[in-house]
């Protein structure tokens, strides 16, 4: 429950920032998901990716901005 809670928290805040540096995990993506819905965008964006993700890129959960 408590990891949940922390999660969501995190998503939340990370989806209010005007800028965001992360890596390829599952909470900077979900946190990009809750800014596109709001038809917001963030004025710096910088995604670390060194290769460990690159079938992610080509299916439908990479949000491309």
């Amino acid at each position: 429950y408590l990891l949940g809670k922390e999660i969501l928290r995190d998503v939340y805040m990370l989806g209010k920032c005007d800028g965001l540096v992360a890596g390829l995990s599952s909470i900077p993506i979900i946190a990009r998901a809750f800014k596109k819905s709001r038809e917001e965008s963030y004025e710096h964006l910088e995604i670390i990716d060194k290769g460990l993700h690159e079938n992610l890129k080509e299916s439908s959960l990479y949000i491309r901005t």
